[in-house]
């Protein structure tokens, strides 16, 4: 895991973070940014697309030809950002809580 750490005058504003993740149907590795947070008080200057460029850098020096992210469903919000940053819905994903 990498962490990116946008701070304003000395204190965190901001962070993402990002794994790299080898996958069996590809040559290359898949980047996967993991969380994206910026504080609300943050919004709107371009401090979250300062940290996505960040991950996709760190992604693409590692090797990896993709990058991804999933967001909730109630996250309109985010989906308008990471489709403005370029990144269009492409799958589905599934989870279920285990046991323990």
């Amino acid at each position: 895991m990498t962490v990116f750490v946008a701070d304003e005058g000395g204190a965190p504003v901001g962070f993402a973070t990002t794994h790299l993740v080898v996958v069996l149907h590809q040559d290359q590795p898949v980047g996967m940014l993991t969380a994206l947070i910026v504080s609300p008080r943050h919004r709107g200057r371009g401090i979250g697309r300062r940290l996505v460029q960040a991950a996709e850098a760190w992604a693409t020096a590692q090797g990896a030809y993709r990058m991804t992210v999933a967001s909730g469903l109630h996250r309109e919000g985010a989906h308008r950002f990471y489709e403005r940053l370029g990144y269009e819905h492409t799958a589905r994903r599934y989870s279920k809580l285990l046991p323990g």
